[in-house]
């Protein structure tokens, strides 16, 4: 079934009580996705924004949540592309897909709300922002493919105590200014070309929180861009 309450189109799941964000359906530029959303008189919790959300409006400068919001997935595409320049994502997300934030070339600034519950950052998800500096909540599990790729002003990237981290899938942060990094002691898989540079290239000082791991058994596997401390 679906709804539509200020300029904001839902897909309502009537058995579990939940809705999706499918569609912002005015030209606001100022956007605000509440916890919930009422409808003959039964609540219903937004729990997804749709890869379609923005579609139709690429003109947006702010999103914001609510800090109780329930949100558990970023769908792909569905804010790729926008003019916000800064956005704090809900703790309660678990997933951000794939080009979630493609190419929104204005996004600066990126924070999670404390107790964050994401597992994954999806393949191109921030690709071609201008983000500076994130830091992984210790939730995160993997990093999938390129998913900072291009991010040209990228320079610090940080985790969370007590990381989960286990995988960085290749060119996870390819084409970024990247030249020092600190990698999780629970990583045990690393992709390919994952801080190779384009151009004016820099060596990359790579340090291990714990010892040189079981995926590199010497450091002549490193490649001659990355230097191991």
């Amino acid at each position: 079934m679906k709804f539509t309450e200020n300029g904001l189109s839902y897909e309502l799941d009537e058995n579990n009580h939940t809705a999706k964000a499918i569609k912002i359906i005015n030209s606001d530029e100022i956007i605000y996705i509440p916890k919930s959303i009422k409808y003959q008189n039964e609540e219903y919790t937004i729990t997804v924004l749709s890869q379609y959300l923005t579609e139709s409006n690429k003109n947006i400068k702010s999103i914001s949540f609510p800090k109780d919001s329930c949100l558990q997935i970023i769908e792909k595409n569905s804010l790729s592309k926008i003019l916000i320049s800064n956005i704090s994502i809900p703790s309660s997300v678990q997933r951000i897909e794939e080009m979630a934030f493609n190419f929104s070339m204005n996004l600066e600034t990126v924070e999670f709300y404390p107790n964050s519950q994401l597992f994954s950052i999806g393949n191109q998800s921030f690709s071609g922002t201008n983000i500076f500096h994130i830091t992984i909540p210790s939730s995160v599990k993997i990093i999938e493919e390129k998913a900072f790729f291009y991010c040209q002003n990228l320079q610090y990237v940080e985790f969370f105590r007590n990381s989960k981290l286990k995988t960085i899938e290749q060119s996870a942060f390819s084409g970024t200014s990247i030249e020092k990094i600190v990698i999780p002691s629970n990583v045990v898989n690393l992709g390919k070309e994952i801080f190779l540079n384009f151009s004016d290239q820099k060596v990359l000082s790579v340090q291990f929180e714990n010892d040189l791991p079981d995926i590199f058994t010497t450091r002549a596997e490193f490649p001659d861009w990355m230097v191991y401390l």
